[in-house]
């Protein structure tokens, strides 16, 4: 008090005898003490080597949990603050005459009654000089900011937390995922399509299913379940269910007995119980149809006259003791059958039958194409997507959706029966006659893909060696090619000619049917012995749609393999980074034909005298004689330019150099 009653007469003493008005400017000491004590940066003045406790203001007060502290050591003060590295910082600005400024120190308090606490606090210790301008002590100011460093920690956790949970959901998802197949078969008189979408609750992905399994002579099994729970588990026993399902269907051709075998299998696995599933068999030779809705929401018949749910067939969930009775419906030419989880049908904010009622009107449009755009899309894709994207766009969804649909087609793509001259030209035709039968089918691009190259090949091989020691060359042969979509979802090519076959070692086999044999399911050839001519080899590749797996349509597809003309450009001296290149860029196919043109630009562009950037990013076919000249042309010679080939991950180019194991230097991918 003896230091406040000095500072105090010397203001008073200043105002005396000066102007009233100055007087009132300055104000008094009880009024910079006032000032002090509402500071609400906590405030403590320090004085000495010592570092004994001069002043302390409310806020500093509150924040210690002492109210008597005036005239003792800091340490002495506040003896909590030992070992907190308080202390030292403390004899550190004393010796060092250097302010400090400390940012989110964490302290250790404790309250009036002795209870711990922590505080944070931002902090600014600074030397002050007396009035003999030596070093007579040290102010601290401090601002608490334990809420501002308590809310980073809890939104740090919530950020933690919600990336533990997207963590968790990629992997429930990734799991569900590669259990449901990854597409389904294309059929010549029933056209399916798939949609699933996971719950919007994390992690909760796991409960729904999907399946289409042929059975022969065009019938087909569709599948749609749901297990009860979600997550990793629910995912396990989704598989284990599809995978005993599946084949039971293939072995038995029964519906009925391969529920009872789903039944007995789902007794045995807790995780199954009351998973609920519905199973329709197709035949496309007869309208009816049966089915069986265990536990599950009853299927949708979309004709034009409209949209009606069938009843359900009475059957129990699976591995509850119930009967698993079949139902039969009439599901006739351009018809289509629609099954569905229940998530479709629980919207949140909708009941039930309103959301039933919803469901059966958008498939109706869907069925009409009233939707702009949707039109000139398949039926059973619009059957998918539209219920997907209008019905969830406004409510969501608290559970996985899965939708699928089985369109009976009135009719056919025709199959390909064509005979060709054996020149280069027939390649591109036989390419243009298959493609009516891929784009029609609406097939994934990997199965297109495959089967383009694989006839493409054939026919090449055919054209290139079945007529070769043929002595009049104005009559070139024939080769014929059929090719069609088969009952059970295999795309078959079949390319014969009447040349002779040439009989070669087996490490002399010829480049092109060794691809064909990795592109293809089932290669097998048939020739004559000695002195007999003609030659049939028989391709089969698997027929697959894609499921667009979220609530939009899905990605554009890609061009067709094969597709669109061979565009080559040469563009000399460009520079990649520290060097120059002359970039040799291919595009479309690269058939018979086109490997001779390619042949002659990278000849060309081996006389200048830069490197060469083979481009074949935009390239749609890369037959076995393109991949001949690239191999050749690399290896020669040493001292010349070197050939890098660009072929990003993914390309058709890419696909073929990696079957092959082509040793040429790839270009990396970004």
């Amino acid at each position: 008090m003896s230091d406040a009653s000095r500072r105090r007469d010397g203001v008073d003493g200043a105002g005396s005898g000066g102007d009233q008005s100055a007087d009132a400017r300055v104000g008094t000491a009880e009024d910079v003490l006032a000032t002090f004590e509402l500071l609400p940066a906590a405030t403590v003045c320090l004085r000495g080597p010592d570092h004994v406790v001069v002043a302390a203001n409310a806020a500093y007060r509150a924040a210690m949990g002492k109210e008597e502290m005036i005239g003792l050591p800091i340490s002495e003060a506040v003896p909590e603050l030992a070992g907190q590295m308080a202390f030292e910082m403390v004899d550190r600005v004393w010796r060092t005459g250097r302010p400090e400024v400390q940012r989110e120190w964490r302290i250790e308090v404790y309250d009036p009654v002795g209870a711990p606490s922590e505080i944070f606090v931002d902090f600014t210790g600074t030397p002050y000089a007396g009035a003999s301008g030596e070093r007579e002590g040290i102010i601290f100011e401090a601002h608490v900011v334990t809420e501002r460093v308590r809310r980073r920690e809890a939104e740090a956790r919530e950020a933690q937390a919600r990336r533990e949970l997207v963590a968790a959901r990629e992997v429930v998802t990734s799991l569900q995922l590669a259990m449901l197949p990854a597409g389904l078969p294309a059929l010549p008189a029933v056209d399916l399509a798939a949609g699933y979408i996971v719950a919007e609750v994390d992690a909760a992905a796991g409960g729904d299913w999907f399946d289409a399994v042929p059975l022969g002579e065009g019938r087909v099994a569709v599948v749609v379940g749901d297990v009860v729970g979600h997550g990793v588990e629910a995912s396990a026993v989704m598989g284990g269910l599809r995978a005993v399902l599946a084949a039971a269907l293939m072995s038995t051709g029964d519906l009925t007995d391969a529920l009872r075998q789903l039944d007995r299998y789902a007794l045995t696995v807790p995780g199954a119980h009351a998973a609920t599933v519905c199973v329709a068999v197709i035949d496309p030779g007869s309208t009816r149809v049966s089915y069986c809705t265990a536990g599950h929401p009853p299927p949708l018949l979309v004709s034009r006259r409209g949209a009606t749910f069938a009843p359900g067939s009475g059957a129990a969930p699976l591995a509850t003791g119930g009967h698993l009775p079949v139902a039969q419906l009439d599901l006739e030419p351009g018809s289509a059958l629609v099954l569905y989880s229940d998530g479709l049908v629980e919207r949140p904010e909708h009941h039930p039958a309103e959301a039933a009622t919803d469901l059966a009107h958008v498939a109706g449009t869907a069925f009409r194409g009233e939707t702009p755009g949707s039109a000139h899309a398949r039926l059973a894709q619009r059957l998918c997507t539209m219920p997907l994207e209008l019905l969830l766009r406004e409510t969501g969804h608290v559970d996985d959706v899965t939708i699928l649909a089985a369109h009976r087609l009135e009719r056919s793509v025709p199959d390909v029966d064509v005979v060709l001259p054996a020149t280069p030209a027939a390649i591109q035709d036989a390419r243009l006659e298959t493609a009516v039968l891929i784009g029609s089918n609406d097939l994934s691009h990997s199965s297109a893909m495959a089967f383009h190259h694989a006839v493409s090949e054939l026919v090449a091989n055919a054209v290139e060696h079945a007529y070769a020691d043929r002595a009049d060359r104005s009559h070139p042969g024939e080769v014929r090619l059929r090719a069609c979509l088969t009952d059970d979802g295999t795309l078959r090519a079949v390319v014969s000619d009447h040349g002779r076959w040439r009989v070669r070692e087996p490490e002399h086999r010829g480049l092109g049917l060794s691809l064909v044999e990795q592109l293809a399911h089932r290669l097998t050839i048939e020739h004559g012995d000695t002195g007999r001519r003609g030659t049939t080899v028989t391709v089969e590749v698997p027929a697959r749609r894609d499921v667009h797996l979220s609530t939009a349509a899905g990605p554009p597809p890609p061009h067709l393999p094969g597709s669109g003309e061979l565009s080559l450009s040469v563009h000399d001296g460009e520079r990649g980074g520290s060097a120059r290149a002359t970039r040799v860029v291919v595009a479309g196919p690269v058939d018979l034909l086109g490997a001779e043109r390619l042949r002659s630009a990278l000849l060309g562009a081996a006389a200048g005298p830069y490197d060469i950037v083979l481009d074949l990013a935009e390239v749609t076919l890369l037959t076995s004689r393109a991949v001949q000249v690239i191999a050749e042309l690399s290896a020669t010679p040493v001292t010349g330019p070197r050939i890098w080939v660009n072929a990003p991950a993914g390309s058709p180019a890419a696909h073929v150099l990696d079957l092959v194991h082509l040793p040429v230097q790839r270009l990396p991918t970004p």
